[in-house]
């Protein structure tokens, strides 16, 4: 994603560098007019890119970490649970806020207070350099959740029927 960053960056510089140069010597009114509008529309790529290539600058010390540092960040439980070290946190809640909510690894940090904010980052470039095997990893944990919900919808613990049981009684005394 980076890399796209950095050739999407130095693309629009060299287009934006030859309409510069035709727009300045002196080419037909419409075409100045087009040439201004999409250096125009060049600017808004740039800013709407800025914000991913702000993240990829905070992450480019990270990312020169091989692979075997940034495991040392998480315990894998199992294939279906990794938790980040000296913390009952699993990497999906960290992504499910990164990828999911929007929030920036910051605002993930003070959420969580927990862990630290280069856990956070940890966790973001894990999934970077494994998207395939931690997107299928979040495919199961979103599934399961979804799985474990309708299995307490039809069989409710004990408890819930209880309060369920005293919620009804109270509605029928109150209208009595």
């Amino acid at each position: 994603m980076a890399q796209k960053l950095r050739l999407l960056d130095m693309q629009l510089s060299l287009i934006f560098l030859n309409f510069s140069v035709l727009y300045a010597s002196g080419i037909s009114l419409l075409l100045k007019n087009t040439i201004a509008f999409f250096l125009q529309r060049v600017n808004v790529v740039r800013s709407l890119s800025q914000k991913h290539y702000d993240i990829y600058k905070q992450m480019s010390i990270a990312q020169s970490m091989p692979a075997k540092q940034i495991t040392e960040y998480f315990n894998f439980l199992s294939s279906e649970d990794i938790r980040l070290k000296d913390s009952r946190i699993g990497i999906e809640t960290i992504l499910y806020e990164y990828i999911d909510c929007g929030r920036s690894p910051e605002e993930i940090a003070q959420i969580y207070q927990t862990i630290s904010l280069e856990q956070v980052y940890a966790t973001i470039l894990y999934y970077l350099q494994n998207k395939e095997t931690v997107s299928a990893y979040m495919k199961n944990w979103i599934e399961h959740g979804h799985t474990m919900r309708e299995q307490q919808r039809l069989n409710p613990p004990p408890v819930s029927e209880k309060l369920r049981q005293l919620r009804i009684e109270r509605q029928a005394t109150q209208q009595a």
